[in-house]
């Protein structure tokens, strides 16, 4: 087998998605992504190609491919995103460590250009299925720092909720106080880094999937005080992302959150929608996931967040 490493481009989209269909057979994480899904993520502003991706060829045959992003803030450690996916019959231990390896020093330098000086950590996810994944991140240095929980409503089955708060339907007039408010909901949540304008457009907004008559928000004027934000993403028929959920400060506790969730689901069901997804933090400080579960949703699954610091500590 002859390997060859070269830059990442957007014009391996087809053949990254082709990886995550084969993987998806073997070890489900319930996540299945379409071409356009994967080119979205190859366009990310906070993985600028060539240098934060890489693609490992046998012959002409993508076999394995791995990005890092970097964040917007390193406050006080810049704690960037990696990820890769190999094709199953190409796992070997040795190639693990090499992508490991490219981890740290694409990382580094793509970090010396935003946080020069600032402490760097390097962040993986694994599902409870990818187990030779966790593997190589826990030989090489990764150590397990937290568990997100996927939940699932079915949305045939949902329970009474009231609600308690008057939500308006998204509008692109709302963009920048969306923003604003949900950078400062998710300002104490673990890894959670301000989105800029550049990003949130990039991720939510003017992203494809974005689905704004299932987005809703609770206003003060004209400051979003809650909202909730919905896209469709992967191949999944019948299925809606409940992307974003988040609160102020000091408009928590008066059930805007489950009121909110409960009119999507609502809504998204009477557009023929046929179940709903999220993912939680399973330490969520605003016990996010009891208001999920009060909402019809269920745990489906889990991904295990794996960090290694790489400098300044």
């Amino acid at each position: 087998m002859t390997v060859t490493w070269r830059a990442l481009r957007l014009d391996d989209a087809e053949a990254v998605t082709e990886l995550f269909a084969a993987a998806e057979k073997v070890e489900p994480t319930g996540e299945e992504h379409s071409v356009d899904d994967i080119r979205e993520s190859l366009e990310s502003p906070n993985s600028p190609l060539p240098e934060a991706g890489v693609a490992v060829l046998d012959g002409d045959r993508l076999i394995a491919y791995a990005m890092t992003a970097r964040r917007t803030a390193a406050d006080p450690v810049h704690q960037m995103r990696v990820e890769s996916m190999v094709h199953p019959d190409h796992r070997t231990d040795a190639l693990g460590a090499e992508l490991l390896r490219w981890y740290e020093e694409a990382s580094s330098e793509l970090h010396r250009k935003v946080f020069p000086g600032a402490p760097l950590e390097l962040h993986a996810m694994a599902h409870d299925n990818q187990r030779w994944y966790a593997s190589v991140l826990r030989r090489g240095g990764y150590e397990h720092v937290r568990t997100f929980l996927d939940m699932t409503a079915d949305l045939s089955a949902l329970p009474s909720v009231e609600s308690t708060v008057e939500p308006v339907r998204y509008e692109p007039r709302h963009e920048e106080a969306t923003r604003l408010a949900l950078n400062e909901a998710f300002g104490e949540h673990f890894g959670s880094a301000p989105l800029t304008p550049e990003v949130f457009r990039h991720r939510v907004t003017g992203s494809a999937g974005f689905r704004p008559e299932l987005s809703f928000l609770t206003l003060d004027g004209d400051r979003v005080t809650a909202l909730v934000l919905c896209v469709e993403r992967g191949v999944a028929d019948g299925e809606v992302v409940v992307e974003y959920v988040g609160t102020l400060p000091e408009a928590r506790g008066r059930g805007a959150a489950k009121s909110l969730v409960a009119r999507v689901l609502r809504e998204a069901r009477e557009r023929g929608y046929r179940r709903a997804v999220l993912g939680v933090d399973g330490e969520n400080p605003t016990g996010a996931q009891r208001v999920y579960e009060r909402c019809g949703f269920v745990v489906t699954g889990h991904w295990h967040v794996h960090a290694r610091p790489v400098s300044g500590r």
